[in-house]
């Protein structure tokens, strides 16, 4: 897991703002829905829109502060090769350079390549196969693709 603690490792991507509809964590994908409000993003297995929310360090706040329904929130759409701070599903396990999707609720889990689109790949080796629903604290960092 990695120590880093804030979501745009390496990127110079600018920054955007939009409302969250649900609550929503630094490091989760996301996606707009009606309204112009934006949610985890919803489709296992797809990659589209590279987007993620970040922390909020102009007031203080932390990867471990989530965003609250109707939450302002501070996102970025990274470019390729772009390295951020994501997090993996419960349950998973990478290796450095393994592929990684979106889980459908936000965060990422091991991608098939050929079958799933990838939204990038894992810069470090973690083990979350161990770790129940309740963890929320795996974090990878990846160079989307």
């Amino acid at each position: 897991m990695s120590t880093l603690r804030v979501v745009r490792v390496r990127t110079d991507v600018p920054i955007t703002e939009a409302k969250a509809s649900v609550v929503v964590m630094p490091g989760m994908m996301v996606e707009p829905v009606a309204g112009g409000t934006f949610v985890p993003h919803s489709t296992d297995g797809s990659a589209h829109p590279k987007m993620f929310a970040v922390e909020n360090d102009l007031i203080g706040r932390t990867i471990d502060d989530e965003y609250a329904i109707g939450e302002r929130m501070i996102l970025i759409s990274p470019r390729q090769g772009d390295r951020v701070l994501v997090l993996l599903e419960n349950g998973e396990e990478v290796e450095f350079g393994t592929p990684v999707t979106s889980t459908g609720n936000g965060r990422v889990r091991v991608g098939v390549e050929g079958t799933d689109d990838i939204v990038g790949f894992s810069r470090e080796a973690f083990d979350m196969s161990g770790s129940s629903g309740a963890d929320g604290t795996g974090r990878i960092v990846i160079e989307v693709s």
